[in-house]
């Protein structure tokens, strides 16, 4: 779900200056600033696919992402690298409540029906009923996934100009229908325990969503808020929301 922290900063970065002439200015007086960002969204959008680096923003089909790490404490932690997120631009915003005048807030509510996520994966801990620890390719098939990202924001000074950031950050009430995983060599050359492996983790794939999902969502909230972080540090409130 990584592909949201661009979706986050789009949407915070649709209204500013010297950005292309087809964004449409967006004030922070208008009570429906909401509905102007929309709007923005939904005119590049056909442009999300390849990428817009007039916009600095990367290609969302796929979505290249470094790494990450599920950590859950002790008992299992996986890293994954070189990972490739297909189908985030297909997202559908289902609900969008912004609010800049008098405090800075937005709620989101997002449904993607198909990802498609493949990296390279380590393993090691104890997951469902089983305990393992490989290394190989991962791909990952989800479906139906609908997550909420919210957030407040706050005023600081930066070189004499107002500038905001995030605060009270939440990414929370995500729900994965349906999902599919393959993993390659989990049990190193051994092709039979790697089928069963693999045959045990997606005929349970709702618990395992169920147990990977906190973790999924606290990585997922740390990449959204600190990529969209750094953005906003570029540009002042007057900039993103003129009066």
């Amino acid at each position: 779900m990584q592909f949201i922290a661009y979706i986050v900063v789009l949407l915070g970065l649709a209204s500013a200056r010297k950005l292309p002439s087809y964004i449409q200015v967006c004030r922070r007086d208008d009570s429906t600033v909401g509905d102007c960002v929309l709007k923005n969204l939904e005119v590049i959008r056909p442009k999300l696919a390849q990428g817009i680096p007039e916009m600095s923003i990367p290609s969302l089909n796929p979505l290249e992402i470094p790494a990450a790490t599920l950590d859950s404490g002790g008992s299992f932690k996986a890293d994954f690298k070189n990972i490739r997120v297909y189908g985030g631009d297909k997202f559908v915003v289902k609900k969008f409540d912004l609010t800049v005048k008098d405090k800075f807030h937005f709620d989101l509510d997002l449904y993607l029906n198909d990802l498609r996520i493949i990296c390279d994966y380590k393993i090691d801990g104890n997951i469902l009923v089983l305990r393992l620890n490989g290394h190989g390719l991962m791909t990952a098939n989800m479906t139906d996934i609908v997550v909420h990202v919210s957030t407040d924001g706050k005023m600081y000074d930066k070189n004499g100009k107002q500038h905001v950031s995030f605060t009270n950050s939440q990414v929370d009430n995500l729900v994965i229908k349906k999902a599919r995983f393959q993993l390659d060599n989990i049990f190193g050359d051994n092709e039979q325990l790697n089928v069963q492996t693999n045959q045990v983790l997606n005929d349970s794939s709702e618990e395992l969503i169920k147990e990977l999902t906190p973790v999924i969502t606290s990585v997922t909230r740390d990449i959204v808020f600190g990529i969209a972080e750094k953005t906003l540090q570029r540009y002042t409130f007057d900039e993103l929301f003129p009066q």
